[in-house]
């Protein structure tokens, strides 16, 4: 979870903005907030050790780059995406499903950060940031955690095998949100969330952290333009409306029953 005031500013990681570009007021302004990075890199929630990719600097984002097909048969760029269109991702039963996009947690063009990019043994591959959360066999995990052999989920409802992991560098971060929080990336099953740089997600509760934040966006899949609407959805930023959720879970922090609390060591060993 597009800085237009701000001129000529750029910002931080994924999980915040670069800042904007023409500076401009109105109506949309309230809605972006530039310059704002949710940071997520070393001691931050995904900040384990023996984690891929921890650099401090990566967000929690996908890459522009990849595919998205939406219900009518397309197949475009996720950062081409506009408010309202259904895009495909499954359900529970690994069915395929449409899922409207309400819009972006996070949108920047110009920020260059490096992804990992999973590639499947039926060739299938998605780029995201470290700390972004994808969906693997029966839970879900942080994209940092992932391991050759894990099982991730493809559009045609099969499991299929992680062949290599590895690491690149892209312009372009954009962290959209859709009505069932999921989301097929080059036809790969993802999460629309990521942990920020404030907690730390215990690895066995990915899962539970995953439908708190679904739970937390209600407001917005009720009144959708709270987040997003035609003007705001091409500008660069972090929106207000996650940021305000972060804000409240900073307050909560220590009650989360996803978090590693104090003195308890979990490791994840080096890949």
């Amino acid at each position: 979870e597009s800085g237009d005031s701000g001129k000529g500013r750029r910002g931080g990681g994924c999980g915040g903005g670069a800042g904007g570009d023409a500076g401009e007021d109105g109506e949309d302004a309230w809605r972006i907030v530039p310059g704002f990075s949710f940071g997520g890199g070393k001691g931050g929630k995904a900040g384990l050790q023996g984690e891929r990719g921890q650099d401090g600097e990566a967000g929690s984002c996908f890459s522009g780059t990849n595919l998205i097909e939406t219900s009518d048969g397309q197949t475009i760029l996720l950062k081409d995406l506009k408010v309202g269109q259904a895009v495909m991702t499954l359900d529970a039963q690994g069915n395929l499903i449409p899922t409207d996009f309400l819009g972006w947690l996070h949108r920047d063009t110009r920020q260059t950060t490096k992804f990992l990019e999973i590639t499947t043994s039926h060739g299938e591959y998605i780029s995201l940031t470290p700390e972004h959360i994808i969906m693997v066999g029966s839970y879900m995990k942080l994209a940092s955690h992932v391991k050759v052999g894990d099982l991730l989920h493809s559009k045609d409802g099969s499991l299929c095998p992680v062949t290599s992991i590895s690491e690149i560098t892209n312009s372009g971060v954009f962290s959209p949100l859709t009505i069932t929080s999921t989301i097929l990336i080059n036809g790969l099953l993802a999460s629309c969330f990521a942990s920020t740089n404030s907690f730390m997600i215990d690895p066995d509760m990915v899962d539970i952290y995953h439908n708190q934040a679904h739970s937390s966006f209600s407001l917005v899949r009720a009144i959708p333009w709270i987040l997003e609407n035609d003007q705001s959805q091409v500008k660069d930023g972090v929106r207000r409306f996650p940021i305000f959720l972060k804000g409240v879970a900073d307050i909560m922090a220590g009650s989360f029953s996803w978090e590693i609390k104090k003195g308890i060591n979990k490791t994840i060993g080096v890949i």
